[in-house]
């Protein structure tokens, strides 16, 4: 029985441990997912559970229909025996958890018939509806000059340049009647002035900068139309450009007020205006003139919207559409419990950035055997196998597996090497596909303990005889890559697939340019001596990497001193025993 929905992803698990089990489902919700991400070559028979359970971005049809409007932003579907239409926010960039976001990776055109159970829509997490939450990536397991010692694990740059992370804020700016802003783009080109534009780079976390008159700011929350008096008799004798250059020079009667995104050195990836007061202008004309012209072209913007659906639907469904998706809504936890009293103008930024991984950060395979970068190896640097030359990007302490009794991540790598045989085969010499699949049956799936998958797999070879068929099965391979379904609970026999698939360990070709590398980040010398060298027998294969939202830049460590318990040698609880600090 799966307890967790997010387990029926991984395969293997009777061979893993109970509490990394627990661990693991944690992580799946904790990966941060890319572009890049792929179809693992070992799935979990039961990772359908995963996929129509998941709200991490996917939409399956729950019955033959049509794609009535599709915008990219929004979507508009309709079902056969369904008379109410259903709208879907499918903005490019999702929010999946902090501030950390997912990209849209699919969604069907406007005006598409679909059948039941079809993909209307999906992210990042998902590749034609199969788990993508992480990377395959070619790992070996041996000891590396002290590096992955416990926790810690050794990477490429390659690695780290695929696994990027994407970064997503929402920051409202209201605007009242007596909001001044100063010009803070005003050097930049095609800006606002006040406030970058769509495509534009903001200054660090900079959106706009703001003033309130110093000896008011008391009087914000109690009494506004104080602020209002106030800045009119202020702007009485001179003008906004006049009373900043003034603050400049430290003679202003204004406080500067900066209002930053969550995100340093993004971009604006969207925009919106609102006008909530139509009678009201403010006291910075120039202000106004700006946002009265953003205010006509957003506003266009929606017409248009309207205008699009307006042939399609009915008034009804067309206002309360246009409302919900292109004009600000009232709904606290879509504008994070703004203070709209006296609010003229509302702006809406959504800024977005992406970033490489760094030392530090957290990885984890799918049967919770997590460790930190600890070194970063360049990729002319790295090690490769001597028989293809395939480059490792990721190398694990073997001890990792024994302590943490997840072996499942054993079988994995055992069997993925025999599929990604076949994956590459069939991408080079696509003539081959039906011999690869048969391969693939008679060798390691019938040892899999699944009959009713090995019968699957022997349909699918019969399949495979239709050309049409066949191309299509084709270029799904030569898009992503083949895969596998895997038991959970059954137990494989491993000794077979070794027997009859490739053999899982490889000889590794060490340049004498890296052992000159590490040295001189160790500062001391190794024992290897400074020539190339062959490291025999050593257990390598692709397997399954997620990067977990553990951000180098987002945590503050630190280490303290203190007792220690002896077997586990962790710190000990309790100040009556000089056990560790908190922070926080």
């Amino acid at each position: 029985m799966i307890t967790s929905i997010n387990l029926s992803g991984i395969p293997f698990i009777s061979q893993t441990d109970s509490t990394r089990l627990q661990m693991s489902s944690k992580q799946v919700q904790q990966s941060l997912t890319t572009p890049n991400c792929d179809i693992p070559y070992v799935c979990s028979e039961e990772y359908n559970n995963l996929s129509y359970n998941s709200h991490m971005g996917i939409l399956f049809a729950k019955d033959n229909g049509k794609v009535h409007f599709n915008d990219g932003n929004i979507i508009i579907i309709g079902y056969d025996n369904i008379k109410t239409l259903k709208t879907y926010k499918i903005s490019p960039f999702k929010k999946c958890s902090a501030n950390y976001a997912s990209k849209l990776r699919f969604s069907l055109p406007q005006n598409t018939i679909f059948k039941k159970y079809d993909i209307i829509y999906e992210y990042d997490n998902f590749i034609n509806g199969i788990p993508t939450f992480g990377y395959n990536t070619q790992v070996a397991y041996m000891p590396f000059f002290s590096f992955n010692h416990e926790d810690a694990i050794v990477v490429s740059e390659n690695f780290i340049n695929t696994t990027q992370v994407q970064y997503i804020d929402r920051v409202y700016v209201i605007i009242q009647e007596y909001t001044i802003l100063q010009k803070y783009y005003n050097d930049i080109q095609n800006s606002f002035q006040y406030f970058p534009g769509v495509g534009q780079k903001i200054d660090e976390d900079v959106i706009c900068s703001s003033f309130i008159p110093k000896n008011m700011q008391y009087l914000k929350n109690s009494n506004p139309s104080g602020i209002k008096s106030n800045i009119k008799n202020i702007l009485k004798n001179m003008n906004v450009s006049d009373l900043i250059n003034m603050e400049h020079q430290g003679n202003s009667k204004l406080i500067k007020n900066k209002i930053k995104s969550k995100i340093k050195n993004g971009y604006i990836n969207g925009f919106k205006i609102h006008r909530l007061k139509k009678n009201i202008n403010l006291l910075d004309k120039e202000l106004q003139k700006v946002l009265d012209q953003l205010c006509t072209n957003y506003g266009e913007y929606v017409m248009n919207k309207f205008d699009e659906l307006k042939n399609i639907f009915n008034q009804e469904f067309i206002h309360k559409t246009i409302k919900e998706h292109y004009v600000y809504t009232d709904n606290s936890k879509e504008r994070g419990n703004l203070d709209l009293r006296d609010a003229v103008y509302i702006l809406e930024f959504e800024v977005i950035k992406e970033d490489i991984s760094a030392m530090g950060e957290k990885y984890a395979n799918r049967y919770a055997g997590k460790g930190v970068i600890s070194c970063i190896i360049p990729d002319d640097l790295r090690i490769t196998t001597v028989q293809d030359q395939t480059p490792i990007d990721y190398i694990n302490n073997p001890f990792s597996v024994f302590s943490r009794m997840n072996l499942g991540q054993i079988s994995e790598m055992v069997i993925a090497k025999n599929v990604k045989r076949c994956s590459d085969i069939i991408k080079e010499n696509p003539e081959e596909t039906q011999e690869q699949i048969k391969w693939l049956n008679n060798n390691i799936i019938r040892y899999l303990n699944s009959p009713n998958y090995t019968k699957r797999i022997n349909n699918l070879i019969i399949q495979l005889d239709d050309e049409n068929f066949r191309n299509q099965f084709i270029d799904d391979v030569q898009k992503h890559n083949l895969y596998i379904e895997a038991p959970s609970f059954s137990e494989i026999n491993l000794r077979n697939i070794i027997k009859h698939g490739v053999n899982p360990q490889e000889d590794l070709f060490i340049k004498k340019e890296l052992i000159e590398y590490m040295e001189d980040m160790m500062k001391v010398k190794s024992s290897y001596t400074k020539k190339d060298t062959i490291i025999k027998n050593i257990f390598c294969s692709s397997m399954y990497i997620q990067k977990l939202f553990k951000i180098t830049s987002k945590i503050i460590t630190a280490r303290d001193l203190g007792n220690l318990k002896s077997i586990s040698q962790q710190p000990v609880r309790g100040r009556a025993v000089d056990g560790g600090s908190k922070l926080g």
